[in-house]
């Protein structure tokens, strides 16, 4: 099986799953928009990480696949109310939920995403339950964490390149740490292949964030399914900001043409370097990641991650 085979396939057993158990269509208020953020589409690639890592060890997609629905629903809920803190208008090719109702309505519909989250993962039937909320709950708390340095630096032009991986770190990878990490837990009690796989998650999702930070400019629209330069736009420390200010060359929009300015930004990231020191970051913790898995005899974890290293154009 390759790996779009395998993600097909989750999409399918997620979507049966999620259709089974949320049934509950009433109060409107609430389940409309979290119906509508679940339609998204998405990626699923943390829940076909945590359930590629337990398959590959030997256990049953059954055993995980609720496992699987609470990192998914965690993860549309961190994007619902990151959304909000961002003010961002498209995801995923579509409105925000707080742009096609209101604020009030899309932080009802987080809360009830992270409740629903909750729920899958206490009903994961498994002898190392304990294990397996340990991580899910330690991974909610670094989440939040992440967000709030995210937060923090909003306003600070000082941000250091140590301090912007700690905050994607908590804010981005440890979640796909934790997916692969959960999937190792369900499989086997070897403690030291569950932290082998969260390596390989964490570093992956280093890389992953660096990589969204240069598509958030780079990306077509059609491509990236929201706001191109959002990151610039909003003033917001990103792998290309913080770069550009170690040479003191960021740009500042100042209310013009956007296209002209996005444009602008492009040619000036390339020129300086920028876009190539920070694939060059990117390509750093893809091979971090690879190093804890055994490459040769894991093909649906390379084509993971040569999906991933192919989203930059």
């Amino acid at each position: 099986m390759n790996l779009s085979t395998f993600i097909a396939s989750v999409k399918t057993d997620l979507d049966t799953f999620l259709s089974q158990q949320i049934t509950t269509q009433f109060p409107k208020y609430l389940y409309d928009p979290i119906i509508y953020s679940l339609d998204g589409g998405g990626k699923k690639i943390r829940p076909s990480l945590l359930l590629m890592v337990a398959e590959q060890l030997g256990a049953q997609r059954k055993e995980a696949i609720s496992a699987a629905a609470g990192i998914e629903l965690f993860h549309i809920f961190s994007l619902v109310h990151d959304d909000i803190m961002d003010h961002d208008d498209m995801r995923r090719g579509k409105p925000t939920v707080h742009k096609k109702w209101d604020e009030a309505t899309a932080i009802l519909a987080g809360d009830g995403l992270i409740a629903l989250s909750n729920i899958f993962m206490m009903n994961t039937k498994h002898p190392r339950i304990a294990e397996i909320l340990s991580a899910y709950s330690e991974t909610i708390l670094k989440v939040c964490e992440g967000q709030a340095f995210d937060k923090e630096f909003e306003t600070r032009t000082d941000v250091t390149l140590d301090e912007y991986i700690n905050m994607i770190g908590l804010k981005t990878a440890c979640l796909l740490g934790a997916s692969a990490k959960i999937g190792a837990i369900i499989a086997t009690d070897d403690k030291d292949v569950w932290d082998h796989y969260y390596q390989f998650g964490f570093n992956l999702g280093l890389a992953f964030q660096v990589q969204d930070d240069i598509l958030d400019l780079f990306a077509q629209l059609d491509d990236l399914g929201k706001d191109i330069g959002s990151d610039i736009f909003n003033e917001k420390n990103s792998i290309l900001t913080i770069y550009a200010r170690e040479q003191n060359i960021l740009p500042k929009y100042n209310g013009e043409d956007k296209a002209t300015f996005i444009s602008e930004c492009k040619s000036l990231f390339i020129s300086k370097g920028i876009l190539e020191k920070s694939t060059a970051l990117k390509e750093e913790y893809t091979q971090r990641a690879i190093n804890h898995i055994d490459a040769q005899n894991s093909p649906l974890f390379m084509e993971l991650v040569e999906k991933l290293n192919s989203r930059i154009a």
